[in-house]
């Protein structure tokens, strides 16, 4: 009897698109099919066994999914997942009812699931991602396999740094891969670091994957000209279905550090995984705390990675302080012959209202480390066990960051040897050494924008990061361990980065660096630049970008270079 009722689908409809995927009262929210689309306005024939049960207004549609409003229902029936959805034709027939409108709000179509899923993840700060992590790999991956709309590859190649908000961002626009792929192994890592509980994941990801790009560097830098081959690859395999062993090979330290001295190919290799509620890395690694874009001021990417164990979860402190992210770990180094310990913990919390605070705290020793630092403030600890300060050097830092409606504002301070508050010290007070920073930044790349700007002020004291002991000193074989512009350091950045089209962008940035006090020689090298780069994608994972501009070089020693700096780049993904 239902049959001799209601016309045949194919007198009303003339193409499919898809199927019902989500249904909630008074709405639809349908799965497109390849290459099918739909636009807002349209209307659509629901189908069940062939016969025409309804039919359903677009409100919203996007390249992959459409959410409709049922307008006319056939009495009796019922929209199920799964119904055949086509573009109806005709007038509907006379056994449909219109439908009284909807009284709910209508369900979310999966672009906008994604994007509540980053929306409502736990965000603890805007800390930056170190750029040797490998998070830029697995977006590499992502953006050369078209899975990252508008993004080009060369952003992680070095391009662009990320705060974790932007991975987060950038998750929720990504496209799902393919199972069984190196994408999907890619984003399914993705998924597990900065995804919220319940982000879906491929059903088929790959024990091994793997990728990797080269980049092509011709430069002519105050006179000199010299041509740089720089590789990246990235290993990734699952040992078990809770682990993840990660190994990355590259040189492009010969680039961003200025020299490839004493950097190993094997630049990480750790093994990541879950227990006890606890998010556990072992191996070498790269850690960065804080919003500083130029770095940060108690913990940088600037030195080699550090061999480590690192756990991370959350702590309760109860109804008045609240649940804070609780980051720590401990490792050591060679270092002139010995073997020095490093020590770090880190807590963040939201504060509500666009506000974040972050507080850490690291100590770096000449001797192996008691138990007890691991659970100990790091200034209770020396006053225990440490009294003799030229053993230890204790450094603390803070930072807060407000974000609002794509404009961010961050500051970072630290405090260098805190041997000062009385009853802690044993040894007298220190001459004062501290570093701040702070920057602002309006979002355009990731927004509704097509330009991002940034400012940045960085002031170190001309004793920061020092110690009497040598020993002890916040370096790594020679490498600040904080900020890379180091002691008596003082810098400015200005930087603006335009997409022009899909395939161009353009980017400006000023640098001035200087010594904090002027009559000292600078402890490292110091630059001026004005630099303007342009890149070209030419396809997805292959690009090609000039930048030029004029420079000036102050070295230690008191020498100065003056000139015009000149690159030009090609970058290819494997």
């Amino acid at each position: 009897m239902l049959a001799t009722n209601v016309a045949p689908c194919a007198a009303a409809a003339v193409q499919v698109v898809g199927t019902v995927r989500t249904v909630t009262p008074g709405w639809v929210v349908v799965t497109l099919r390849p290459g099918a689309r739909v636009d807002v306005g349209d209307t659509l024939s629901i189908t069940q066994y062939g016969e025409e049960i309804a039919r359903a207004k677009v409100e919203s549609a996007s390249s992959t999914d459409a959410v409709a409003r049922v307008t006319e229902r056939l009495q009796g029936t019922i929209v199920r997942v799964l119904d055949t959805v086509a573009i109806a034709s005709g007038a509907p027939g006379p056994s449909l009812s219109p439908v009284p409108p909807a009284s709910e709000k209508r369900p979310p179509s999966a672009a906008e699931e994604r994007q509540q899923r980053a929306v409502s993840a736990v965000h603890y700060g805007g800390d930056i991602v170190p750029w040797p992590h490998w998070t830029y790999a697995v977006l590499s991956e992502l953006a050369a396999r078209g899975l990252l709309p508008g993004i080009p590859a060369w952003w992680f190649h070095g391009g662009q740094l990320l705060t974790t908000d932007d991975v987060q961002k950038l998750l929720a626009i990504a496209l799902p891969p393919q199972d069984g792929t190196d994408a999907a192994a890619a984003y399914a890592m993705l998924v597990k670091e900065y995804g919220a509980p319940g982000t879906p994941v491929p059903q088929v990801i790959p024990r091994v994957a793997k990728t990797g790009y080269t980049r092509g560097l011709l430069a002519d830098t105050l006179g000199q000209t010299s041509f740089l081959g720089l590789y990246r690859s990235d290993l990734w395999f699952r040992p078990t279905p809770g682990t993840t062993a990660i190994l990355t090979l590259t040189n492009e330290h010969k680039e961003w550090q200025g020299t490839g001295t004493g950097f190993n190919p094997v630049d990480t290799l750790e093994v990541r995984g879950r227990r006890f509620g606890i998010d556990w890395d072992v191996g070498k690694t790269y850690l960065r705390w804080g919003p500083g874009y130029t770095g940060s001021l108690i913990l940088s990417d600037n030195a080699q990675a550090i061999p480590m164990v690192r756990g991370r979860g959350e702590i309760d402190f109860g109804r008045l302080l609240g649940r804070w992210r609780a980051d720590q770990f401990v490792g050591g180094f060679d270092e002139g012959g010995a073997h020095r310990y490093i020590v770090g913990r880190r807590l963040e919390r939201s504060l509500g209202s666009g506000f974040s605070l972050g507080l850490s705290e690291t100590m770096k020793l000449s001797h192996a480390p008691n138990p007890l630092a691991l659970v100990l403030p790091v200034l209770l600890y020396q006053r225990l066990f440490d009294k003799d300060t030229n053993k230890l050097n204790a450094l603390f830092g803070a930072d807060v960051r407000y974000r609002d409606r794509g404009y961010e504002g961050y500051a970072e301070l630290l405090i260098d040897d805190i041997t000062a508050p009385k009853g802690f010290r044993s040894q007298g007070r220190v001459r004062r050494k501290l570093g701040y920073l702070v920057g602002m930044r309006r979002e355009g790349l990731l927004g509704d924008r097509r330009t991002d700007v940034r400012f940045e002020y960085v002031r170190i004291d001309r004793e920061t990061y020092l110690h009497r002991n040598p020993a002890v000193s916040y370096y790594e074989r020679g490498r600040v361990i904080g900020h890379p512009i180091g002691p008596n350091g003082s810098q400015i950045l200005l930087r603006a980065d335009r997409r022009l089209s899909p395939r161009l962008e353009v980017t400006a940035d000023i640098v001035r660096q200087w010594s904090t006090i002027s009559f000292l020689p600078p402890i490292a090298e110091r630059r001026d630049s004005a630099t303007i780069r342009a890149m070209y994608d030419l396809s997805r994972g292959r690009s090609v970008g000039i930048s030029v501009g004029p420079a000036r070089v102050r070295l230690p020693g008191g020498h100065s270079s003056t000139g015009i700096d000149l690159q030009v780049v090609a970058d290819l993904m494997w």
